[in-house]
């Protein structure tokens, strides 16, 4: 048993005398991986000759692995290296809007040009319908934004605002009077009168509107401010004489 062993060990040593077995280790460590962190680590630095083994890989949150995971040290080089690639997560159209909201700007970026897949970051800002108000109490805001994880920030709430005019800010305007009045009081004061509320001025005897009517409707609008006040003329007529040539004017008003 003992001649076959030592013809085997001549015959290695015969075949591979100028083997230089250095060139199986890899002279550097293993590469980094960016944006990536080492799973399990199955390298160790041999007879102070270079790195054998190899080394597996995973992406950061966010990233996703293109390649082979496992780096191997082969021949004395390391294999091909893999990426991580942040991973672009999409997020759904928006169905149904929070009642009492209308869009002002909607122009998201789409992946790919695809309507059904928004980019993250891309905005969506509302803004409340007349009436209503943001709700600062709420969570949400009127700029809501495409997340990494693939949701929508959260969506605001609008309440209700009773609009309503200062009744102080009328007068009676000169050769006027009030002939009928339609208030409907706010929930606030008496002196505020909400929205649709309304009076009748008309104009006093001998004198019209610009537009020739007598009389006209004076509304609380939805801006928190009175219609125009009325200017009431005097529509007057002409008399003249003439008496050698000279003329002689007299105007006087209209009666009703």
């Amino acid at each position: 048993m003992l001649v076959p062993s030592i013809i085997y060990s001549l015959v290695f040593s015969l075949c591979f005398a100028d083997f230089d077995e250095t060139l199986l280790y890899c002279k550097t460590s293993p590469p980094k991986l960016t944006n990536g962190l080492i799973k399990r680590d199955r390298v160790s630095y041999y007879k102070g000759q270079g790195y054998i083994g190899s080394m597996e890989y995973a992406c950061l949150p966010n990233f996703h692995l293109i390649g082979n995971k496992i780096v191997t040290c082969k021949n004395g080089t390391w294999s091909k290296m893999a990426q991580c690639l942040r991973t672009v997560k999409h997020c759904s159209p928006i169905d149904n809007y929070p009642s009492n909201t209308i869009i002002e700007s909607n122009n998201p970026t789409l992946f790919q040009n695809d309507p059904q897949q928004i980019v993250v970051g891309s905005t969506i800002t509302l803004r409340c319908m007349d009436n209503y108000e943001f709700d600062s109490n709420s969570k949400g805001s009127l700029t809501i934004q495409c997340q990494n994880d693939g949701t929508w920030t959260a969506m605001p709430s609008c309440k209700y605002v009773q609009v309503a005019c200062d009744y102080s800010k009328l007068y009676l305007p000169h050769r006027s009077r009030i002939t009928q009045m339609n208030f409907k009081f706010s929930e606030h004061s008496r002196q505020f009168h909400v929205v649709g509320s309304n009076l009748e001025y008309t104009c006093e005897e001998g004198h019209r509107l610009h537009d020739g009517k007598t009389s006209m409707i004076v509304e609380c609008l939805n801006t928190g401010l009175w219609s125009p006040l009325p200017v009431c003329e005097c529509k007057k007529t002409l008399f003249f004489d003439v008496f050698y040539f000279n003329f002689v004017y007299t105007f006087s008003c209209l009666s009703n």
